[in-house]
Parts: C-alpha cells; structure tokens; sequence
C-alpha cells in the first residue's frame, strides 16, 4: 500500500492539561493515563485538515483481569464508526478517518465504547471501588495520501546460472545464511543468521504468522501487508525492555520492531513499519521471481510435511522455488541430515528447537550444518531459475 502518511501533532492524553481546543469527559489523568469511568466516553479538537484522509493513532491501556483477559473498544468520528478493536495489553490503535467524514466539520467529535467495566475491589485485593474499562494514555494525528500510481514492481536481479553458484566449501557462513530466508513461525532462524554476522532484509525473518494464512501470503506476494488499517501495536516486556510487537490483522502476521516504547512518536513508529512491510514485501517477490534463494520453514509441534504441501506449492507458482522444512531429527536422522521429498522439496532435521516463549535464545549449532547440506544438495540438483 503505497502512499504518504505525515505527522500533524501528538496529544499527551495522561497530562494534568489538555492543550486549548481539546476537551473530553474520561477521567482526571492518574498515572499518566485518563480511564474510561463508563460504557461511552468522546474527545472532542479540532479537525486539522479537510479534503485529505486522517490518521488516528491511539495508545491505550486495558484494565484486566483473569475473568476479562481482554478489553473491548469501539471508536467513531463524527458519527461513524471507524475502528472496532480488542486487546489485552498496552496497545497502539490505528483508525483511518475518511475525508468524507470531515468535509465542512470545524470538529472531530470521537466517541469511545467500552463496555466491559470493572471494579478492581471485586476482582481484587485493591480498595479501587471506581470502574475501570480503558485507559487512554495518547492520540497521534496524522494525514494519509494514498498513491494513485501502481507499486513499484518487483525488480528481480540477473539470475545466476549454476556456475556461477559457488562451492559450499567457498562459502563463509555469513555468506551461505544469505541464500536462505526464513517463511516464519518464530525467530529462530533469523537468530540462527544473526549468529552467522547475516542480516538479511527479509519480511518474515523475525515474524510468525498460522500457516494457512502464509499460504495465502506467498499466493499474492503479500502486496497488501502495508494496508495501514490492519496494522497494531502492542508492548511486549520482556526483563527490563518494553518493545513494541508489530501486529497486521489479516494474517495474524506479527512481528518485532527493535522499537522500545517512548523512543519516538506512535505515528512515526506506524510509517517506519509500514514502510518496512511494504520494501521487505516487495523484496520477497523478488527472491520469488528470482528463485535464487532457499526458503525456510519448521513448526515446533509439527514433525509431518503435510501442512508445508500447500507451502511448497504456493512457491513454486512462482517460479522453481525450494522449500526446506525442518523437524526435529527422528528414525535415526542425524541433526543436519537432508531428504529430498520431491524436486524443490527438502526435510531436514535438527537437534533441537528453540522454545517458542524464548526464540531469540541462542540457536542449535546444527543450522550451519542443515544449511550447508541443503545447499550442496540445492546446487547439485540445479533446483532454482537458470539463466537463459
């Protein structure tokens, strides 16, 4: 999805003061948050522009609970309803207001539902006897001007013919990781290159997403990955670090950002991501067209090649694409061992996975000897585009 996303302004929504303009009836800002204290609540500014779509970027805080795992929130402009969200944690809510809704308004009159109100002193040890459904911690606006011209095409590089494919014994291991890119499921194989000194650009090197969903991805190229209303946010803590996770809603894709929170603006953190769907996407149509490259896909829970069928056969629509699908070694495979299940089509097998609760921890030694037993089979077999 192509287009310019700008930053108009930013409202701290948990400041004791509302600059001028603004007003609402959420509650006085506690902790740097004001709460939903009902089932509805409104914030009324200004409207910036008019003629122009605008962008709404709210952060939010849910109040849960073990019998509310999740907070409901409902967001309408004007009189329309623009977003429907839920979450469980701290999260960034991106609401496209169409033009239409603004044209000859002085006003954007926002108006919040949140039904699922709770008392923390009936759910809790607390003394909190006020009622507590979301808390709204900051508004980003922004305008949004989609292109009217197509996406730039993907440009697939020269291909290679298999001369010109080095020897795997030529290879560092820096430069084999590269002709490998991971299909998702969790970070392992990205941590696995990075443990290599390579660092590819690829769209699903840290990302996870089911695997129906990844077949319909390869099927279009995810060439609308970027649609700027399918994209979320939410804080991810891990020890001391609060990083936002990447979240686009038509696949269930998620992924990390390296991005922590406060460390820049939510409305820059929305067109830095989106800008790096849409470069990475187009890229992955690139490596599809160019079928120089092995791409990587494994389940922990899943030892079969049954479910990677529909994958392998998503890639090779485009072009003569190979899949290695990875398991954990069983019926005396060896961790590094490689099968050829069909022209294209690899199983290889490693020791150990790393445990989907903690992806980034070091990687099995045994993906450099996978990898460099799948390449040698690779090139041997010939099995990517030649040149003509």
């Amino acid at each position: 999805m192509q287009g310019e996303l700008k930053e108009l302004f930013a409202i701290d929504l948990g400041a004791p003061e509302l600059p001028p303009g603004v007003s609402t009836d959420l509650a006085a800002p506690v902790d740097g948050c004001r709460w939903g204290r009902s089932r509805h609540s409104r914030l009324s500014l200004p409207c910036p522009q008019q003629g122009i779509d605008l962008v709404l970027v709210l952060t939010v805080d849910p109040f849960c609970c073990a019998a509310l795992p999740k907070q409901l929130l409902r967001v309408a402009v004007n009189g329309h309803t623009i977003r429907l969200a839920q979450f469980g944690v701290r999260s960034v809510i991106v609401c496209i207001v169409p033009q239409a809704l603004t044209a000859g308004q002085d006003q954007l009159d926002i108006r919040f539902e949140h039904p699922n109100l709770i008392r923390p002193d009936m759910v809790s040890d607390s003394r909190d006897s006020e009622f507590h459904s979301v808390g709204f911690i900051g508004l980003g606006v922004a305008t949004w001007r989609e292109s009217t011209g197509a996406p730039p095409a993907a440009a697939p590089r020269p291909p290679a013919p298999m001369r010109d494919l080095p020897e795997v014994e030529a290879l560092s291991d820096e430069q084999l990781m590269h002709y490998f890119a991971s299909l998702g499921d969790n970070c392992e194989f990205g941590m696995a290159q990075r443990y290599a000194n390579a660092e590819p650009l690829d769209l699903l090197r840290f990302a996870g997403l089911p695997p129906q969903n990844l077949a319909a991805g390869l099927a279009n190229g995810f060439d609308d990955i970027g649609k700027l209303d399918e994209l979320q946010f939410t804080v991810f803590v891990s020890g001391g670090r609060r990083e936002y996770v990447l979240h686009q809603r038509r696949y269930e894709f998620q992924s990390h950002t390296s991005v922590d929170e406060g460390q820049m603006s939510s409305v820059r953190l929305l067109g830095r991501e989106r800008k790096k769907l849409d470069v990475a996407a187009r890229f992955l149509r690139s490596d599809l067209i160019d079928a120089q490259r092995i791409f990587v896909y494994k389940r922990n829970d899943v030892t079969r090649s049954d479910f990677a069928l529909p994958l392998f056969q998503r890639l090779r629509d485009w072009g003569p694409n190979t899949l290695l699908h990875v398991v954990q070694g069983e019926n005396g495979h060896a961790p590094g061992d490689v099968e050829v299940l069909a022209d294209g089509f690899l199983r290889g097998y490693i020791d150990r996975f790393s445990t989907y609760d903690n992806a980034a921890a070091p990687p099995s030694p045994a993906w450099i000897t996978l990898c460099r037993n799948s390449y040698r089979i690779w090139r041997q077999r010939g099995c990517f585009r030649h040149a003509d």
